[in-house]
């Protein structure tokens, strides 16, 4: 559908597959998304259903979502629909947010790892598979996670009866509308309903749950206690990333914090908490919605209140210095190309890991060309808001006086010129 390339299939495909794809899904994707193209697809079908095993899968990611799942669907009341294996797929969720090639595979390990000790603990097999996936057809895992984890699951078509999908989003937030440069998530409930066929059904698990009401339901497990693992940075919690950051503070409000102090460390969330409401603050304030089930709860906490009350002063004060400094931009991407184009006069250094050339030099150069005593005269503007807290620790731990203004309050200047 993003690059306009029509499909022919070699092998014969299920009547009723074809049917929910060619009139269902892509029609509505393409509708709704700017730049997605309807894909014409060649086939021959089969009426007749393929026999399976009965298996009915979930996840074994160790996230809130998986978790859930396992809590939901484990042990239910509907017996013949319980789970009997968990899974662990790589299809590109293992991607460069962890680094480099030989931190991905670290971080892949010690996933794979904790999936079967999970599984041990809790008595269930668990079905490991390694895929390239992801190599062959380079795509955002954001955009595409959907497809690519359906992907792996019709891979094993002759196992399952039932899937269960954990759902990364309330479908209360359902929405197609520019769903191109959305987390497929968002629409879960019209595709995995496409991708089910006569004799399996891939369920959106927990879609009727947020996240918050989900740290309820895992909350007494023991298994999640010592396996949630939820950081896209780490093989670790680091405490810091976006994922960490939103699980720590539902965990705060569900008055679970120290329950969870074997997989986080909550030492450091209570002497930084005002940084976590700050986060949070700022994704009120960019109206990401995904996040309402917590404002609310935070109207009672004074530290939400003065985060609110000092807001236009740190406005203001931030609008003078990126009207007045001498600019280190560390981000040379869209967002850090905007600022330079509002600020180019004040930027006197640009850093960026990834992007070369144009005067712009690695954070390494950086610190063999940037001396300590320089510090009072600039300040840092991090042009990365998922990255944000990551490198302003990477900065501060070599530069302790440099200061790094706020990326959350940047980007409401700069989408405000």
């Amino acid at each position: 559908m993003r690059t306009g390339h029509d499909i022919e299939c070699e092998a014969p495909v299920s009547e009723e597959l074809l049917y929910n794809i060619r009139e269902y899904l892509v029609p509505l994707v393409t509708r709704y998304g700017n730049n997605l193209h309807y894909v014409n697809i060649t086939a021959e079908t089969v009426p007749e259903p393929l026999e399976n095993a009965g298996m009915v899968g979930a996840s074994a990611s160790c996230g809130v979502d998986s978790f859930n799942t396992i809590v939901n669907q484990y042990d239910s009341q509907y017996k013949s629909m319980n789970i009997t294996h968990l899974c662990l797929n790589n299809v590109g969720a293992f991607n460069s947010c962890y680094g480099d090639c030989e931190k991905q595979n670290l971080v892949k390990k010690e996933r794979y790892k904790k999936a079967k000790e999970l599984s041990c603990e809790i008595g269930l097999p668990v079905i490991l598979t390694e895929s390239n996936f992801g190599e062959l057809f380079p795509q955002s895992h954001l955009f595409t996670n959907t497809y690519s984890s359906v992907f792996s699951i019709l891979c094993m078509r002759k196992a399952w009866k039932i899937y269960y999908y954990s759902s990364c989003h309330s479908i209360a937030l359902f929405s197609l509308l520019n769903n191109e440069t959305k987390d497929s998530s968002f629409y879960d409930l019209l595709s995995l309903n496409c991708f089910s066929t006569d004799g399996l059904h891939i369920y959106s698990e927990g879609g009727e749950q947020n996240r918050l009401e989900k740290i309820y339901n895992i909350a007494s497990s023991s298994y999640a206690k010592k396996y949630l693992h939820v950081c896209i940075r780490e093989a670790y919690n680091c405490g810091i990333c976006d994922k960490c950051t939103r699980t720590l503070l539902c965990l705060d409000i569900a008055e679970k914090l120290e329950e969870f102090s074997g997989v986080f460390d909550i030492d450091y969330y209570k002497k930084h908490k005002e940084e976590y409401l700050e986060w949070l603050y700022y994704k009120y304030l960019d109206k990401a919605y995904e996040y309402s089930y917590l404002y609310d709860k935070m109207e009672k906490d004074p530290l939400w209140k003065k985060i609110i009350n000092e807001f236009p002063d740190k406005y203001n004060k931030t609008k003078q210095l990126l009207e007045t400094g001498r600019i280190i931009l560390y981000g040379c991407g869209s967002f850090g190309q905007k600022i330079e184009s509002n600020y180019s006069k004040n930027i006197e250094i640009k850093i960026d890991n990834k992007i070369k050339g144009n005067q712009i030099i690695t954070f390494r150069e950086f610190q063999n060309k940037f001396q300590y005593k320089e510090e009072d005269n600039y300040i840092c503007v991090i042009a990365s808001l998922s990255k944000y807290r990551q490198f302003r620790e990477q900065v501060l731990k070599y530069y302790p006086g440099l200061e790094v203004l706020n990326t959350y309050i940047v980007k409401e200047i700069v989408g405000k010129i």
